[in-house]
C-alpha cells in the first residue's frame, strides 16, 4: 500500500542518516586533525562556524590541486559530517544537481513505482557505504578524491547512454514512417541533450529527456486513439472503456497500466480476427475432398498434394530466413496464428487418420514445422509495405489458399501500429521518475 512504501522508504531514509551521525560524531573527535581544525561539537551548529569549517577545508583542497568543481562536490560530501543531517546531504551525494532528494520520494510516492523509491535509496546506501572511509592521510584523501570524481564520472556516462538511446528509438520510429514531422523536433531537443552533458549540465539535460520521453507517449496514444475510430462496432463499447482508461493514465508513473491495456487491446483485436479467421476456415473446409475424411486413409495422390504443400513452405522459409534473422526487433506472431491453424488442423486431421504410415508421420512433422515457421513469415510479409502482388501469390500457393482476404486495410494499419504499441510499451519502461 502507499503508506508501507511510505513506511519503508523512511526507514531505509533514517537508517542512512543514522549512520550518517554516527559518522559525524567520529569525525568532531578524530578528523578535525586532519585539517587542524578546531571546532567543539555545539559549534557545529553555527552556520558560522560550518562556513570557516568548510573554507579551511576548501584551502586544504586547493593546495591539493583539486579543481573548482571538485572542491564544490567534495565540500558537499563533507557537510554530512558537519552538520545535522537530513536527506538533502544524502541528496547531494547521490543526485549533485537536484536541491531535494524529497522531491523525488516523498512528494507523490504512491503513484510512482516504489521499486524506483527503492533503488534510489539502495543506491544511496552503496555509495555513502563507499564513501564513509575517513581519510586519515593525505594519501587517503587523495584517494577519496578520485573515488568522488569517478562517481560523478560514471553518473555523467549513465545520463549520455540513456540519451543515445532515446535518440535510437527517435531515429527508428522516423525510419519506419511511424512519427510525424513534427517529432523531427524531439530529435534536435535529444541533440541538445548532449550539448548539456558536454556543459556538465545533469539536471537541464534530466528535464529535457522528460520531457521528450512524455510528448513520445502522447503521440502514440494519439495514434492509438485514431486507430480505436476504426475498429468494427461490435467491440465499440470495449474500446471505449479502455480509450477512457487510456487517456488518463501517466505512462510516465505506472508503465505496467499502459502494458495492461495494450494487453487488453490485443486480446479484443485477437478475438475479433478469430472470428473473420473461422470464415475462411469454412471456406477451406469446402476445398478439401471430404470423401477423403470418410474412407479414413489418404489416397497417394493427395499426399503428393501434401508433400508439394510443405517443400514450397521450405524453400520459401529459407528464401526469408537470413533476413528474419538480422531483424532485431522482436514482434509479437501469436496474432497471426489463426490464419492458417484452421488450414493445418484439416491436413492434421487426414495425416492421422492412418497412424501406421512412416512417411504420413514424416509429413505431419514437417507440418508442424511449416505451421511453426510460417506463421512468422506471414506475419513479417504483411508488415511489409512494399508487398508485391506475386508475394501474395506465393504466399497463397504455400497455405493452399487465397490470403488476399485477409489483408483489409483495417488488418494491415493493425499490423503497423502493433510495432507502435510494442515500442510503447518498451518506451513506458525506458521512463523513470528519475531520468
Amino acid at each position: 500500500t502507499q503508506m508501507e512504501t511510505i513506511s519503508e522508504v523512511q526507514t531505509v531514509i533514517q537508517h542512512s542518516v543514522d549512520a550518517l551521525e554516527e559518522k559525524r560524531q567520529w569525525y568532531i573527535e578524530h578528523y578535525e586533525h586532519v585539517f587542524n581544525i578546531s571546532l567543539k561539537p555545539h559549534e557545529l551548529s553555527s552556520y558560522e562556524n560550518e562556513s570557516l569549517w568548510l573554507q579551511t577545508l576548501q584551502t586544504q583542497l586547493e593546495q591539493l590541486q583539486f579543481t573548482s568543481e571538485e572542491i564544490k562536490k567534495t565540500c558537499l560530501f563533507f557537510q554530512c559530517y558537519i552538520v545535522e543531517v537530513d536527506c538533502r546531504h544524502i541528496n547531494y551525494l547521490i543526485l549533485a544537481q537536484v536541491q531535494d532528494l524529497r522531491k523525488n520520494i516523498f512528494i507523490g510516492v504512491g503513484s510512482r513505482l516504489s521499486e524506483k523509491c527503492q533503488e534510489i535509496l539502495n543506491q544511496c546506501q552503496s555509495v555513502t557505504k563507499e564513501w564513509l572511509v575517513e581519510p586519515k592521510t593525505i594519501e587517503e584523501l587523495l584517494q577519496l578524491k578520485n573515488s568522488i570524481q569517478a562517481y560523478f564520472q560514471i553518473h555523467k556516462k549513465k545520463l549520455h547512454h540513456q540519451c543515445a538511446s532515446l535518440q535510437n528509438y527517435l531515429q527508428f520510429f522516423l525510419k519506419n514512417d511511424y512519427i510525424s514531422i513534427d517529432l523531427l523536433r524531439k530529435l534536435q531537443r535529444v541533440s541538445k541533450c548532449y550539448e548539456a552533458m558536454n556543459q556538465t549540465h545533469l539536471k537541464e539535460a534530466q528535464q529535457t529527456l522528460q520531457k521528450t520521453e512524455r510528448e513520445i507517449i502522447e503521440h502514440i496514444q494519439l495514434k492509438i486513439n485514431t486507430l480505436f475510430e476504426k475498429l468494427i462496432p461490435k467491440y465499440v463499447d470495449k474500446f471505449n472503456a479502455i480509450k477512457t482508461e487510456f487517456n488518463h493514465i501517466d505512462s510516465l508513473k505506472n508503465p505496467n497500466k499502459l502494458t495492461h491495456l495494450v494487453t487488453m487491446y490485443e486480446d479484443i483485436v485477437r478475438e475479433e480476427q478469430t472470428v473473420s479467421h473461422d470464415a475462411q476456415a469454412l471456406q477451406i473446409e469446402d476445398s478439401f475432398d471430404t470423401t477423403l475424411l470418410q474412407q479414413w486413409n489418404i489416397t497417394k495422390e493427395e499426399t503428393q498434394k501434401l508433400l508439394k504443400i510443405w517443400e514450397t513452405a521450405q524453400s520459401f522459409q529459407r528464401q526469408y530466413h537470413d533476413w528474419l534473422k538480422n531483424n532485431p526487433f522482436e514482434m509479437n506472431y501469436n496474432n497471426v496464428e489463426n490464419a492458417y491453424n484452421q488450414l493445418v488442423a484439416q491436413i492434421a486431421t487426414l495425416l492421422t487418420i492412418n497412424k501406421d504410415s512412416q512417411l504420413l508421420t514424416q509429413i505431419q512433422h514437417q507440418l508442424q514445422v511449416f505451421k511453426e515457421d510460417s506463421s512468422l513469415l506471414l506475419l513479417q510479409i504483411l508488415s511489409n509495405k512494399k508487398l508485391h502482388e506475386k508475394d501474395w501469390k506465393s504466399i497463397s500457393a504455400i497455405v493452399g489458399f487465397d490470403i488476399s482476404p485477409m489483408v483489409t486495410s483495417l488488418n494491415l494499419e493493425y499490423l503497423m501500429e502493433r510495432r507502435v504499441f510494442k515500442y510503447a510499451q518498451q518506451l513506458a519502461h525506458f521512463v523513470t521518475p528519475s531520468n
